[in-house]
């Protein structure tokens, strides 16, 4: 069974103090408030103590959707330059955040060849569920999204639902 450690940010700790647990999880979520610069230089200061620790890892964005990941490796791989990578991600039409917020963490994966992985459904299967439910979804859909939600992880109802809370 996987541990699971929240952090509650308004009483967190020096960084280099949870480093040790941290860095013995097989992921770590760094929530953020979107528009918020400071929240993001919070997670790239802890992806880069990760890197310090073990340089095998991984970034998961939920603001790339998952039928982006060719571009991402591209991008990661020197293929293409940024303007074709937000071009071709669609950035600005399905994110709309201010690039530069993310745009550290982003160069980071690049300059150190960090892999990024698109965590996003896109949004033309999410809108179809969220108009006819799961039923609608084609045999194709289907395989996109995951087999199955654990809903029984401790605190998971109360988180999701201060998410869900947080959006129109």
């Amino acid at each position: 069974s996987a541990e699971i450690m929240v952090l509650d940010t308004r009483n967190a700790p020096l960084l280099q103090s949870i480093m040790p647990e941290l860095a013995q999880k097989r992921v770590v979520f760094v929530g953020e408030t979107h528009d918020r610069y400071d929240h993001h230089l919070n997670q790239l200061a802890v992806i880069q103590a990760l890197y310090a620790r073990n340089p095998q890892l991984a970034i998961g964005l939920e603001f790339f959707q998952t039928s982006t990941q060719p571009v991402l490796d591209d991008y990661i791989a020197g293929e293409i330059d940024e303007q074709t990578f937000l071009e071709k991600t669609k950035y600005y039409d399905r994110w709309q955040y201010d690039y530069r917020l993310y745009q550290p963490i982003i160069n980071f994966a690049r300059d150190n060849q960090v892999p990024l992985v698109a965590l996003n459904l896109p949004s033309e299967i999410t809108k179809k569920v969220s108009k006819e439910g799961l039923a609608a979804l084609s045999a194709e859909e289907k395989q996109l999204i995951p087999e199955s939600i654990d809903r029984e992880v401790p605190g998971y109802r109360r988180r999701i639902e201060s998410v869900f809370h947080g959006h129109p």
